[in-house]
């Protein structure tokens, strides 16, 4: 799987999960969650914006792995080893906050986040 199929993915509205890693592994701090909807990759770079979100972020991406409906992707921001885990949207609550940032969203800005984060 390449990272414009996980772009892909995100934009029919995925969740995006943060958890970071020790340099040997092991999990030390997750962000959970959050319904997203906007997402760009160039190269090995993955950026994605979480819906309501004041910033973009983006992982330098190592390895894709895919399992069952949920894909990995394994890498870094900055000096930091993480994993980001894209999930399918579950929750009714979900789709809901999913469709009020369609309707309310700055979609400059996050053209503009996502482009400064990936520059």
């Amino acid at each position: 799987m390449d990272l414009e199929h996980v772009v892909r993915q995100v934009k029919e509205g995925r969740l995006l999960a943060v958890t970071f890693l020790s340099e040997r592994g092991r999990e030390e701090n997750e962000i959970p969650d959050h319904p997203c909807a906007d997402a760009r990759a160039e190269g090995e770079r993955f950026a994605f914006f979480h819906a309501f979100a004041p910033c973009a972020h983006a992982v330098e991406v190592d390895r894709v792995e895919e399992i069952g409906d949920e894909v990995f992707l394994h890498g870094r921001t900055g000096d930091a080893r993480l994993r980001v885990r894209v999930s399918p949207v579950w929750l009714a609550e979900q789709r809901e906050v999913l469709a009020a940032w369609a309707r309310e969203k700055d979609a400059a800005l996050v053209g503009r986040e996502l482009g400064r984060v990936l520059a």
